[in-house]
């Protein structure tokens, strides 16, 4: 890649374009952004070349970097005024938390009382930012540690409860993080093979769910395992070379 064009024009007109561009006879593609200027300049260019009897042909491409950081301002703009009147117009989106109020209800009726032990749940996840000892670092325990004398106040047995609201809080999934999660495991095997048939949708089930979480919250653990489901073994391999037992 070379620098060959650097001149300190008067402006940046068709007619300027078509002067700097004397020379570049050979000249095939051009990666252009969307000046009017330069788009004229190389026209006019063209034109001239024919002319002169070039048959080269030039292919102007447009540059998208700019176009896309452009329209990135302005669709943002236009989709924060869009998500606001329509993204959760459907009630089905929010069916998800629908379910998980029943559900805090049945697990503690007490109005007062479950909305401080969910208070409680929210404050015990809060990321760390900086150490406890340091000026401020455990504020988001200190917090917690008030919400829990909350709800000793409205409750002596509060633990109990706290645990019901606790799971529920757990087994609480967005509905779009469940199909993403999903559909980012199939696509990854689309990609690797491609005609993906019934046995080998079978098989890929059943390695995903007998293998162990690396990281996070269910670390060590397979999807088959959290579900409760007992095996002989949680090595898929194995599993498949042993005989089915009725």
């Amino acid at each position: 890649m070379a620098w060959v064009l650097g001149e300190h024009a008067v402006d940046r007109s068709g007619s300027t374009w078509t002067e700097a561009l004397q020379g570049f006879d050979a000249l095939e593609q051009a990666v252009v952004d969307g000046g009017s200027g330069l788009r004229r300049g190389l026209a006019d260019f063209q034109a001239q070349r024919k002319i002169a009897g070039n048959s080269t042909t030039l292919a102007v491409s447009l540059d998208v970097f700019h176009t896309k950081q452009e329209a990135q301002r302005v669709l943002r703009k236009l989709w924060n005024r869009v998500e606001s009147r329509w993204a959760l117009a459907d009630r089905r989106s929010l069916a998800f938390l629908d379910r998980m109020h029943r559900q805090l209800t049945a697990a503690e009726p007490r109005a007062e009382l479950r909305e401080a032990l969910v208070r409680r749940w929210w404050l015990l996840r809060q990321p760390v930012a900086v150490p406890a000892d340091a000026p401020g670092g455990g504020r988001w325990l200190a917090a917690a540690l008030v919400q829990t004398e909350c709800c000793r106040k409205l409750e002596a047995n509060w633990e109990e409860s706290y645990r019901r609201v606790a799971a529920v809080l757990r087994q609480t999934v967005r509905a779009s993080s469940a199909v993403e999660c999903m559909n980012s495991v199939l696509r990854m095997h689309q990609g690797r093979h491609r005609t993906v048939t019934q046995p080998m949708l079978d098989l890929k089930r059943l390695y995903w769910n007998c293998r162990p979480f690396r990281s996070g919250k269910r670390r060590a653990r397979s999807p088959y395992e959290l579900l409760g489901l007992t095996l002989p073994t949680t090595d898929w391999w194995q599993l498949l070379r042993m005989s089915p037992q009725i």
